[in-house]
């Protein structure tokens, strides 16, 4: 599925995916926004349509930063995809609160991790970590 990558395809996807987020009950949210972000290995204009809308992601995603940024809410773009881009919406400053909190380590401690992360992934959680500290 793919939509037209507009303000408002990703302000109604902003609230229709982060709404515990917005309302300070959570702090991060992670949703993908449809369409062709990343075309590896295939033909030169399914590469050119992915950075287009990349770039066009990019350009959609600055003005909802900044109505958002006096809320204390940030948003960054984690990966691109083929089928679509993750994006992260979150309070970095609840975040720091609830990963500083011992008890929140807690319920991963059960957790197993299948697929280890890709050279993206792990890049993109570093600059993630970076900018939260």
């Amino acid at each position: 599925m793919t939509r037209e990558i507009t303000k408002q395809a990703l302000e109604a996807a902003i609230v229709r995916n982060c709404s515990p987020m917005l309302a300070g009950l959570k702090p991060a949210c992670l949703f993908t926004f449809p369409g062709v972000f990343l075309a590896q290995g295939e033909h030169v204009d399914k590469q050119e349509l992915a950075r287009s809308n990349r770039a066009k992601l990019l350009e959609e995603l600055e003005p909802c930063a900044k109505a958002l940024a006096p809320s204390g809410i940030s948003l960054r773009v984690l990966t691109w995809r083929s089928c679509g881009a993750l994006v992260y919406v979150y309070r970095p400053a609840m975040l720091r609160r609830w990963i500083a909190d011992p008890h929140a380590a807690r319920p991963f401690d059960s957790l197993a991790v299948y697929d280890a992360p890709g050279p993206q992934e792990q890049a993109a959680c570093q600059a993630l970590g970076a900018a939260l500290a």
